[in-house]
């Protein structure tokens, strides 16, 4: 867990990690957006994504997609 707080004051916290295996992420998605849905409902859901990353120069640094 990291907390950050913003040029204005306010705080925010959030969660980064690594994953070994594709059934670890869903384990993680399923605890996490069991908490979501009981919270803000079924319509509020974490998927995995697809980021584009880029190095400082602009060249693309490949796909890191998650399947």
């Amino acid at each position: 867990m990291h907390f950050v707080q913003r040029l204005n004051g306010e705080k925010d916290t959030f969660s980064r990690g690594e994953v070994v295996h594709e059934q670890e992420l869903e384990t993680i998605l399923e605890a996490i957006n069991s908490t979501l849905a009981r919270v803000f409902g079924q319509s509020c859901m974490l998927k995995p994504g697809n980021p584009e990353a880029y190095s400082l120069t602009g060249q693309p640094l490949g796909n890191s997609t998650i399947h």
